[in-house]
């Protein structure tokens, strides 16, 4: 009996070691499984993101062994910060020759963070901040877009992601290289949307305030707000802009010095303006110089008067077009996600700013690409070519001499134009 026993209880002892033996290289080809679904296309949806985010570290990289790790751009609101934490001027200051701050006194303050830091290492955390930022203007994007955001089928997301960026590659990298804030502005606008379909007045007030300050691109959402009847957005963006507007006063001490500061910025923004109203430069890459150009309306529109009179009716042509959309739209759950990307379409379309703003186009590529197979041979091809145009004049690629050619025929623009209409027709459609 104890003999038997004894034998049942090796054979029971034997059983769970063999079990537990199985039970481990089960554990095993789980762990393995996991991993591999980790680095899987197919099952995580945020591989699109990383390898996005692995070309501008390379970038980085690659700038740093060039000896082109410069970030012009942001060497100006690195010193700007650096003065205005002394209760310095900002304006018109000879030693910063070309490089001259044009923003309001506010952005300086939202730079403090990194003027704490030698600039030798304040140009790689924003560098990285920065690359974050792009990163989150894709997601936030795909949030509006997909039904399910990035809930939406890993591979799904992965291809928006990638294809998003391998078509804003250029400007991604541009901005990474000057070391700009236009991406900021736009993360900042899509969060604004976001807050605008979920309800949150104070939120929509208080970020359209904030990017004003940092470039006045924003002011074309106040019309929309104002015929949406958005009156409690509109009210938060007064109170949020009059207590911003204040914050300099906390550095100069004064209300005579702080006066003259953004008086001094009023001044750089008027100067920008009249810098910027001829039309038929090659780098005027807006919808009045395009039209005018290839409506040959240059032998028409000598005077500045002429050419003000056919600015405003592109203008009012524009509202028009946007009123029949909102209209359009009427029937449509969260309508608002589809009028705010028309409108950020629009910031460089109307803003002289070169080509360093059309990547606000962002959020358009990312719905053309979601709804690409609803849409007709025609649209698709249309929206292939916005897509080629808008992102396709690579330097390295091309040469300058064609890259020059591609600048002087406005392809940036006639591409976003192209996107723009592929949006609006998602609209009449009404698919979006």
């Amino acid at each position: 009996m104890a003999g038997r026993t004894q034998a049942e209880g090796e054979d029971g002892y034997f059983q769970v070691v063999r079990r537990g033996t199985r039970d481990e290289g089960r554990g095993t080809r789980d762990d393995k499984l996991t991993m591999k679904k980790f680095f899987s296309y197919k099952h995580n949806p945020w591989m699109g993101f990383a390898l996005v985010g692995l070309v501008f570290l390379l970038f980085l990289f690659a700038e740093m062994w060039n000896g082109r790790f410069w970030l012009s751009d942001f060497e100006v609101y690195y010193k700007s910060a650096a003065r205005i934490l002394e209760g310095q001027n900002l304006y018109r200051i000879k030693a910063d020759d070309f490089y001259l701050f044009k923003y309001s006194p506010v952005s300086a303050v939202f730079f403090i963070p990194f003027a704490i830091l030698p600039f030798a290492v304040s140009k790689v955390v924003y560098w990285l901040f920065y690359s974050f930022i792009m990163l989150g203007c894709i997601y936030s994007a795909i949030q509006l877009v997909t039904p399910n955001g990035v809930g939406e089928k890993p591979a799904g997301v992965n291809s928006l992601a990638l294809l998003t960026g391998l078509i804003l590659m250029v400007h991604f990298l541009r901005e990474l290289h000057l070391g700009q804030v236009n991406f900021i502005l736009m993360f900042l606008y899509l969060l604004t949307c976001r807050c605008l379909v979920a309800g949150k007045p104070g939120s929509v007030g208080f970020l359209l305030s904030a990017g004003i300050f940092i470039k006045p691109f924003g002011l074309i959402f106040l019309p929309y707000l104002f015929y949406k009847r958005k009156w409690k957005e509109l009210a938060f963006f007064l109170i949020y802009t009059a207590i911003l507007t204040i914050v300099p006063l906390l550095f100069y001490r004064s209300v005579y010095l702080t006066a003259n500061q953004y008086l001094a910025w009023f001044h750089e923004l008027f100067v920008e303006l009249g810098n910027k109203q001829e039309f038929s430069l090659p780098a005027n890459q807006t919808i009045f110089s395009v039209v005018s150009r290839y409506a040959f309306l240059g032998g028409i529109l000598k005077t500045p008067a002429l050419f003000l009179g056919f600015q405003s009716l592109i203008i009012v042509i524009l509202a028009i077009l946007m009123i029949i959309l909102i209209n359009r739209g009427k029937a449509i759950s969260n309508q608002e996600r589809l009028e705010m990307f028309l409108l950020m379409g629009l910031i460089p379309l109307l803003a002289f700013s070169g080509e360093n703003s059309f990547g606000l186009f962002l959020p358009a590529v990312v719905l053309i690409l979601f709804y690409f197979r609803e849409l007709s041979l025609q649209l698709k091809i249309v929206a292939i070519a916005g897509f080629l145009f808008l992102g396709g004049n690579i330097n390295d690629l091309w040469g300058s001499e064609i890259s020059s050619w591609i600048d002087r025929v406005s392809l940036i623009s006639l591409g976003a134009m192209s996107l723009w209409f592929v949006m609006a027709k998602l609209r009449f459609q009404r698919l979006w």
